[in-house]
């Protein structure tokens, strides 16, 4: 410690990494142990030593070069490497500032490790090169801005999106935002948004911008924070035109199909009507002269019905599918018992089982345990059609069974089975087809070839299923899944024997344009309702004048006049004085269950269907009539 100069004493128990060097020979006088540690020297190892056996940059030679030339500058924070005892390279910051003592002249070197300074600035400098490789690969427009709206940064999409020139883009802010604004087809839309986002700092906004030349940009800007605290805005922008025209072209499919779907919906009703209302009167006058016909003759006109009967079932069955595939056809669920149903569906196939020496095999079902959520009509409909099926494409004298079990613990299986010649698997892959007749055999039978594809479409609209099992030469097992329900809830009776009773005469106004379905119901009141006065018209024209001359009890409808069409008559009829009040009962061709419940729901008394059933048609009068008369008791 003796021998130490004196500026040496003032390093040894300083925190810093000190050297002292002589400028004459530029060799270590003193090292303190800070920096002996720094650079893994034992105590005393660096004293004595070059100070260029530690500092081997070039610039570090030619600053000694320059002090032995007497030139003794101080320097300040300069970066440099030291030579470690084990040879790594160690990255300081050092200082040096020249001592002059007894004629001599040190240099005092005060410097400090910046290893982690420098990972610090490298992982800084990767994360620099990482953002902006993303910021420019995005397909999207990316604008950064200060607070007060400055631009700071802006990635090469965002110039080419809004199409800046280089020469605009090495200007101010006012001159991109301007070209910006040029481009808008709503300028003052979109300031208004750039002002809110000035306004606003902390906000997530978005709002979509269309351009002049048919383009269109979705804007998304969110704060930029430090601190939780914002400190400007990225803004990205987005190019959606395919998007939003791929919109427009979905829209306009969407408004193409349903205006192909409603006239569809327009033809199954035109064509209902068009095709039942000759059957109203083929129907008709079949029961008339069946009721006075001698006994040869009546056998030619149950045939003649027969026929009319099977050629609406078909028509029937044909609108039904149609409907279906046109979203019309209404499905009511509800709970029925299916043993009920069952019994109901056998009794009426019965007499054709029976006609081609078919046994019938029914089940021994108790009612009111079997209960399954449908549509009762429509599973009639269904079930019908599975066993006329299975009678028909029997062998002689075969037998067709029914059984009724739990598919799961939410289903029920009723399942028709047959002894007929069975079908191939090329067969069964065509069967639920609509039109589709399999089987070379069957060209004798009649049928359209829709009942199973239609009984397919009710079964899931039912939320179920319809399957089959078939071995060619034994026969085939149809079966049906219905979901359970619980048991319906029982109603109370609320018969009224007064007010289902025939009326004893009545006034009623017939408004129908086809001559045959008014001759039919002319016919069917002189034989079975001769005390009613039936009076007809052929034009809504000609029957709102016979309305206000002879002040009718009831009125019945066609909803498809020459002069008009569908419920609008409905509102043509209450415009006058004489209909403000007057029960009408609709008539159409038009089966369809909505369309019913709609002129129900606007306000017509009843709807019939053609061709009309007669007695269920006149008991629905009589009702009518007799529910008038009691109303008319009721208000005397």
């Amino acid at each position: 410690m003796t021998d130490m100069p004196p500026p040496a004493l003032l390093l040894e128990h300083s925190p810093q990494c000190l050297l002292l060097v002589d400028s004459g020979d530029q060799r270590i006088v003193h090292a303190n142990p800070a920096t002996e540690a720094m650079l893994n020297y034992p105590p005393g190892g660096l004293q004595g030593r070059l100070i260029t056996d530690i500092e081997t940059g070039l610039n570090e030679l030619f600053f000694w070069e320059e002090v032995a030339a007497g030139e003794y500058r101080p320097l300040y924070s300069v970066r440099s490497e030291y030579l470690r005892r084990d040879g790594t390279i160690l990255p300081v910051e050092r200082s040096v500032r020249p001592i002059h003592h007894e004629e001599r002249v040190y240099l005092l070197i005060a410097s400090h490790d910046i290893s982690s300074v420098l990972m610090q600035e490298q992982l800084c400098a990767r994360s620099a090169a990482l953002l902006s490789t993303t910021l420019e690969a995005t397909v999207d427009g990316l604008l950064v801005t200060a607070l007060d709206g400055h631009i700071e940064h802006f990635n090469h999409r965002f110039a080419e999106l809004w199409s800046l020139s280089p020469k605009l883009l090495e200007g101010n802010d006012q001159g991109i935002r301007a070209a910006i604004v040029a481009q808008l087809q709503n300028r003052s839309e979109f300031e208004h948004w750039w002002r809110h986002l000035l306004e606003h700092p902390e906000q997530e906004v978005t709002h979509i911008v269309r351009l002049r030349d048919g383009r269109v940009i979705e804007l998304a800007s969110r704060p930029q924070k430090m601190n939780d605290k914002p400190i400007g805005r990225v803004t990205s922008f987005h190019d959606i035109t395919r998007i939003k025209q791929h919109e427009a072209d979905l829209l306009d499919a969407r408004d193409q199909a349903q205006a192909a779907n409603q006239a569809k919906s327009e033809f199954l009703s035109h064509m209902s009507h068009e095709l039942r209302t000759p059957l109203n009167a083929i129907l008709g006058f079949a029961h008339l002269l069946r009721d006075d016909a001698s006994e040869g003759n009546r056998e030619m006109i149950g045939h003649i019905l027969s026929a009319g009967q099977h050629l609406l079932g078909l028509i029937n069955e044909v609108l039904d599918l149609a409907s279906i595939e046109a979203g019309r056809l209404q499905i009511k669920p509800e709970p029925v018992d299916l043993a009920v149903i069952i019994q109901e569906c056998l009794m009426l196939v019965r007499p054709l089982a029976s006609a081609r020496q078919i046994t019938l095999t029914p089940p021994q079902l108790a009612t009111g345990q079997y209960w399954a959520s449908a549509d009762p009509k429509r599973l009639k409909q269904m079930l019908i059609n599975l066993l006329s099926n299975a009678i028909k494409y029997n062998r002689p004298e075969g037998s067709v069974g029914l059984t009724l079990v739990p598919a799961d613990t939410s289903f029920w299986r009723i399942t028709v089975s047959d002894t007929g010649v069975g079908l191939s698997r090329e067969e069964l892959a065509q069967l639920f087809q609509p039109f589709s007749r399999v089987g070379e055999h069957q060209h004798d039978i009649e049928g359209s070839g829709i009942g199973l594809a239609f009984t397919r479409k009710l079964a899931l609209l039912m939320h179920g299923q319809i399957g089959v099992d078939s071995t060619p030469g034994r026969g085939s097992r149809f079966w049906i899944d219905l979901p359970a329900s619980a048991p319906a809830t029982p109603r109370a009776s609320q018969g009224n024997s007064e007010a289902s009773a025939a009326a004893q005469s009545a006034k009623v106004l017939y408004i129908e344009d086809d001559e045959l379905s008014q001759r039919v119901l002319q016919s069917v009141f002189a034989k079975r309702r001769p005390q009613f006065c039936l009076l007809v018209a052929g034009t809504l024209g000609d029957g709102l004048l016979l309305l206000e001359q002879a002040q009718p009890d009831l009125l019945l409808l066609d909803l498809h006049l020459p002069d008009g069409q569908g419920l609008p008559l409905l509102q043509a009829v209450r415009a006058t004085n004489a209909g403000r009040t007057v029960p009408i009962i609709a008539l159409s061709g038009d089966a369809d269950p909505a369309q019913a419940a709609a002129a129900l729901e606007s306000g017509f008394a009843g709807y019939l269907t053609k061709p009309l059933q007669i007695d269920i048609a006149l008991q629905h009068i009589d009702d009518m009539l007799a529910a008038l008369r009691v109303a008319g008791r009721g208000e005397a």
